[in-house]
């Protein structure tokens, strides 16, 4: 089905190519020779002219093969089924939410302490994983003084590194649930409640911080971030 799919994209772009290079040609000779020149001469209307055009001819035979066949493919398609193993929502319940939140951190000292109280308050997380990116404060310290596991990097190897070694650290704990968040505050703890009940349904559920924000004039965020963010 994807091939096909394929192919009908493709031949659409060729007849489309095809069509507009007909229309051009004609534009060109008919602003080059004239009308006359182009027909009138021989007793013949630019009309007959164009009706009489094998080009023409093979270029609405080749439209109409086209449009039968995307029609067939849309009628087929109404129909068509994906297999239900790997294409449709299954339920599998979680009756024990345990959640472990990793947090990588970067000089957020004065914000640190109470992203780390507002996830560690909240129902079923057992625990939160400071990754410190070298920090150049105190973020590091007060993160384990709030009762977060800080992971203190040697140096700063960047956001992507601080991640992953979250990941890789919170697969030693007996969570069932791993959450990435940020340090600087910008995601609210409470939304947990409201994500992880579709996780029944998924393997993994993303979340935005923007949406309230996004229409806002003097954001940071560019045209088609806004775009790309927007949701109802």
């Amino acid at each position: 089905m994807g091939i096909f799919f394929t192919a009908i994209v493709i031949s659409f772009f060729v007849l489309f190519f095809m069509n507009i290079l007909f229309v051009i040609l004609n534009l060109i000779f008919i602003s080059t020779d004239g009308l006359q020149t182009y027909g009138l001469l021989n007793d013949r209307s630019f009309i007959d002219l164009i009706s009489v055009s094998v080009f023409f001819k093979w270029i609405l035979l080749g439209d109409a093969i086209w449009i039968i066949i995307a029609l067939m493919f849309a009628v087929k398609r109404k129909h068509y089924k994906t297999n239900e193993e790997f294409h449709y929502l299954t339920w599998h319940a979680i009756s024990e939410p345990r959640i472990c939140v990793i947090v990588p951190a970067y000089n957020e000292e004065p914000i640190i302490e109470k992203v780390v109280k507002d996830y560690l308050n909240e129902d079923n997380v057992i625990e939160v994983l400071v990754i410190d990116n070298h920090s150049t404060d105190k973020t590091a310290d007060i993160a384990k003084k709030c009762g977060a596991k800080v992971i203190r990097k040697e140096r700063n190897t960047g956001y992507a590194d601080s991640c992953v070694m979250g990941f890789k650290e919170s697969l030693k704990t007996n969570a069932n649930i791993l959450v990435l968040t940020e340090a600087d505050g910008t995601f609210n703890s409470r939304d947990l409640s409201k994500m992880v009940p579709y996780l029944e349904n998924a393997d993994m559920v993303i979340g935005t911080r923007e949406i309230q924000v996004l229409s806002e004039k003097g954001n940071q965020n560019k045209m088609f971030y806004v775009w790309g963010n927007f949701q109802e």
